[in-house]
């Protein structure tokens, strides 16, 4: 969820700076580049480990817990 909140952030200031912003030479371009990158990796990813939980917890019984 907070890299989520941290790509909202992102991208409203990438907008906001204008075609300036998407210059290569532009720290903020480069920001907005590591940001996605970084919010696309798997750990970040809430589907994938909530299917995991949800497997594991439905396929275990009350003794097996």
């Amino acid at each position: 969820m907070v890299a989520d909140l941290l790509v909202g952030a992102v991208d409203r200031l990438f907008r906001a700076s204008g075609t300036a912003g998407h210059s290569e030479d532009s720290p903020l371009q480069r920001l907005w580049r590591d940001v996605h990158s970084a919010a696309g990796h798997i750990v970040l990813q809430l589907g994938p480990d909530a299917s995991a939980y949800a497997a594991r917890a439905l396929s275990t019984g009350p003794a097996e817990r």
